[in-house]
């Protein structure tokens, strides 16, 4: 057990404040039992105490031990599953004779074992720091204090034993490591139901809380910011749930409004504690009455504050009212002024309108004349203009028809002297051959020929150019000309030189 107790002040860390508590607890009784004890087996000097008195005492003493190891799930365990830590040479003389108290001050059990490893203790082997006692337990040991349950679990655990030995000599002490055991869970209902804030580290309470349901403001933090662990109940009935709707109301409204009098006025919290004293329990129930009778104070006052401000609210809303209305009958007033005078402007502005709209009439028909007569004056000059367009375009169509005539003969000239120039050099050695073959023909003619009379008959072409240009008038002067324009020293030498293209 005072390994138990031990292990559960060091094991705060991992399993909570109500497992620390419970070591304490332990821890304390076991002391004053030990107490208790040695007070027995060491007398003052003008006491006595029988040996009979004396066996009886640690009989029951040794009874209640027991029944409290079970309960507290660690009577099942062997002597190995106690190791005394290593001292080193340096410093066993001097706490040897600490560690002779030490195993003195132990229950029989544990001081045997403690004497049965006494001659290892000079080993230079490293051992892990001891308890207060001066044993260190092994991880077998460990595993067995692990399975006692934490936090809520714990107290339900205790608070079940205590019910079960309602009526025995185990009572009072199953209730006093209970009361011990409540206190941290009181601390965390102070908070949670007092001040809306759940201070739970180790998450040891019964009540879980969602970090991103917290974070937000909709209709999902109801319903999922906080969560009743049922794996452990504590309170009878609905009562859990009750706590837990009054901490989470109070955490809203402090996410709400965190300058509600309930959070600015810095009032003093009734302490809830286990009591066995009714006396006790009515001064409790006493605090818990005055300190909601000074927050119906404090309602009352705000509330009467609300309202005042409602009032003075109302108040200046209905002289907002009032002023508003008079400011709109001031309004409704100008209006219907302005509307008078609009209906008189209107009036005179529709006057206006017909005097200008006659004015007009009489002006457009004015315009109407002068129109007409422009038009009219517009339509002659534009006759006698069409009448002098039409002279001018029949001149500049014969002209037209002239240049075109003059421009067709010129280029049927010009085709005619392509036709020659093309045909003159493609066939250059061809023609001089028959220009030869009618010299010598025309000089043959003229030498057997005798000079004829003169006539009015036209000279016979050679035969050899009539073949080429044909037997009419018109063939034989243009062959003529042909022969004079290939004759012509000066004037004709592109005819006897053809150019590239023309040869191509």
């Amino acid at each position: 057990l005072e390994l138990l107790s031990a292990w559960a002040s060091r094991a705060a860390a991992q399993r909570g404040h109500v497992t620390a508590a419970f070591g304490n607890a332990l821890r304390d009784y076991l002391l004053r039992l030990r107490a208790r004890l040695m007070a027995l087996v060491n007398p003052k000097p003008k006491e006595k105490t029988s040996l009979l008195l004396l066996h009886a005492r640690t009989k029951k003493a040794a009874g209640q031990l027991a029944r409290l190891a079970a309960v507290c799930l660690c009577d099942d365990f062997a002597d190995d599953d106690l190791v005394t830590p290593h001292i080193d040479g340096a410093s066993a003389a001097a706490k040897a004779d600490a560690g002779s108290e030490t195993a003195n001050s132990l229950p029989p059990r544990l001081r045997r074992s403690s004497r049965a490893r006494s001659s290892g203790s000079m080993s230079s082997i490293a051992a892990p720091a001891p308890y207060a006692c001066g044993i260190t337990p092994t991880p077998s040991l460990v595993s067995m204090f692990e399975k006692l349950p934490s936090g809520v679990g714990l107290i339900a655990h205790f608070y079940a034993a205590a019910q079960e030995s309602e009526g025995s000599p185990d009572s009072p002490l199953y209730y006093a490591l209970l009361s011990a055991l409540l206190e941290p869970y009181m601390r965390f209902l102070c908070e949670w139901v007092f001040n809306g804030r759940l201070v739970d580290l180790y998450s040891e309470f019964g009540i879980l809380m969602n970090e991103q349901a917290l974070a937000q403001h909709d209709s999902f933090y109801w319903k999922r910011a906080f969560k009743i662990d049922t794996s452990s109940q504590l309170f009878p009935g609905n009562m859990l749930h009750d706590v837990m709707t009054c901490g989470k109301a109070l955490t809203l409204l402090r996410t709400c409004e965190p300058l509600h009098y309930l959070f600015s006025t810095q009032l003093p919290t009734p302490a809830l504690r286990l009591h066995f004293n009714p006396e006790a329990v009515r001064e409790m129930q006493q605090s818990v009455a005055k300190y909601f009778g000074v927050l119906s104070a404090l309602s009352s006052a705000h509330k009467n504050a609300r309202d005042t401000l409602l009032a003075n609210a109302e108040q200046d809303r209905i002289a907002r009212f009032q002023d508003g209305v008079r400011r709109a009958q001031a309004a409704a007033d100008e209006l219907s002024r302005r509307a008078e005078s609009a209906r008189q402007q209107k009036a005179l502005d529709q006057q206006q309108e017909h005097a200008m709209a006659e004015a007009g009439k009489a002006l457009f028909r004015q315009r109407q004349e002068e129109d007409r007569e422009r038009e009219a004056e517009a339509e002659r000059k534009r006759k006698a203009s069409d009448q002098k367009l039409r002279a001018r375009s029949e001149a500049l169509m014969q002209q037209m028809e002239e240049r075109q005539r003059s421009l067709a003969i010129a280029a049927e000239k010009r085709e005619a002297a392509a036709q020659w120039r093309y045909i003159r050099g493609t066939h250059r050695e061809k023609l001089a051959a028959l220009l030869k073959q009618d010299k010598a023909e025309e000089a043959e003619a003229i030498a057997t020929t005798p000079r004829p009379q003169k006539t009015q008959e036209p000279v016979p072409l050679p035969a050899t150019t009539a073949a080429i240009f044909g037997a009419t008038p018109t063939d034989a002067v243009l062959a003529a000309a042909l022969e004079n324009a290939y004759n012509a020293p000066h004037h004709c030498r592109h005819l006897r030189q053809p150019s590239r293209t023309s040869a191509n």
